[in-house]
């Protein structure tokens, strides 16, 4: 092969007789075709992945990784659910809404409405609020969400961004 400077500054570059560039072109096609390929399988997963999303946003279970709030059950103890070390729900079918935190090694009892009636409150910062009383500086990434809902009692903690649902019993 044959050596020549092309332009004056510049690196030498090496001519090639024209079956080596016919190879160069041949893999300039195929590299063109991989890159193509590759977009066509991101395009796919990207849709897949916005179907599925649509789904959970639709409250329908798509499988595993589904709606949580739906379809995660917890089972209680004695009628009482841990939802996590230190916050428990009191899941009966009679008196009241009701709670029970351990805060500094004591526990504590939080009730509410009658179990029949409705009602979300939030556990921030080791006490329990009503929507209508949060404190000034509420962080919701903090919290925790409990819904009393008749028969079933649903739980969203923030922080561990896991949840779930008791049924009374």
């Amino acid at each position: 092969m044959k050596q020549e400077a092309v332009r004056v500054g510049h690196p030498p570059t090496l001519r090639c007789p024209t079956g080596e560039a016919s190879i160069l072109l041949q893999m300039r096609r195929e590299t063109s075709v991989l890159k193509r390929a590759i977009v066509v399988c991101l395009v796919v997963s990207a849709a897949i992945a916005f179907s599925l999303r649509g789904d959970c946003q639709a409250g329908r279970s798509s499988g595993p990784g589904g709606n949580w709030l739906a379809t995660r059950r917890y089972w209680t103890q004695g009628g009482v659910g841990g939802i996590n070390e230190h916050l428990y729900v009191v899941a009966n079918l009679s008196g009241r809404n009701e709670l029970i935190l351990e805060v500094a090694g004591k526990k504590e009892s939080w009730t509410g409405k009658e179990w029949q009636e409705g009602e979300v409150v939030f556990v921030y910062g080791e006490r329990v609020y009503t929507s209508n009383r949060l404190p000034s500086a509420f962080d919701m990434s903090r919290a925790i969400v409990v819904s009393f809902e008749g028969r079933r009692i649903r739980f969203f903690d923030f922080a561990a961004m896991q949840g779930g649902y008791f049924d009374r019993s």
